[in-house]
């Protein structure tokens, strides 16, 4: 599995929370890291359970980082 664009040089730490959603559903995940692009190693045998698994972590992200806005125009 590969980020799908290029990120900027200063994003870091991001592949953490990933990890630790697929070390928790027991999927073995090698991470590289390269100058624009990062990458994922996963059995074959795990794929679509990790594909499920971080689609689940992005929507639940974008739904927290919502409320979070709607927050603080509230305030």
């Amino acid at each position: 599995m590969s980020t799908d664009g290029e990120l900027p040089f200063e994003v870091v730490g991001f592949l953490r929370p990933i990890l630790e959603v697929l070390n928790n559903a027991g999927i073995k995940a090698g991470p590289i890291c390269a100058t624009d692009h990062d990458h994922l190693f996963i059995y074959e045998k795990d794929i679509e359970q990790a594909e499920a698994n971080i689609d689940e972590f992005i929507a639940t992200s974008r739904q927290e980082s919502s409320s979070l806005q709607d927050d603080a125009t509230d305030s």
